[in-house]
Formats: structure tokens, C-alpha cells, sequence
């Protein structure tokens, strides 16, 4: 998930809380990307587990055509990606 550079512009809302890398990866998948994610670190036994910070989670629990399209608006990151 690091590899991805979510745009100043489109930073999350403030809240109570750490804004972890996730969160606002989670955010930008939601807003610019249409796709929704769940934040792996909201998942993590401890605030030092930083493991689950470099990673979201899709729930594919959807029909095939549903995923289709998610898969076409995931396509869409590529110009976001650092290589």
C-alpha cells in the first residue's frame, strides 16, 4: 500500500485519533477511487503494531459484476502509484 500517493487534496476529515497511512488510503479509495476498504490497523493488538498500517482489506463477499467494476475503478490507481 505505500506505493500509493493519495493527493494533498484529498485528505480525510479530522477526528479524534491517529490518522494512520491506511486511513487515508481507505479514504481515497472511498472518495476518488469508488471502491471501499476496510484500514488493517484498526485490526492491530497494540499502537506499536505497525504492520496493519501498510495494508487496507476489500470484503468480497459481492456478486460478479459488483467486483467487475470495483476491478475496473482499482485499474484507476495506476497514476497514483509511485514505481
Amino acid at each position: 500500500m505505500s506505493p500509493v500517493r493519495v493527493p494533498r487534496d484529498c485528505e480525510p476529515p479530522t477526528w479524534q485519533g491517529e490518522m494512520t497511512p491506511d486511513l487515508r488510503v481507505v479514504w481515497f479509495l472511498a472518495t476518488r477511487i469508488g471502491v471501499g476498504a476496510l484500514p488493517c490497523s484498526t485490526f492491530a493488538t497494540s499502537k506499536s503494531d505497525r504492520l496493519p498500517q501498510a495494508a487496507v482489506r476489500f470484503a468480497l463477499g459481492k456478486d460478479v459484476e459488483t467486483i467487475d467494476k470495483a476491478v475496473e475503478r482499482l485499474r484507476g490507481l495506476k497514476v497514483y502509484i509511485d514505481r
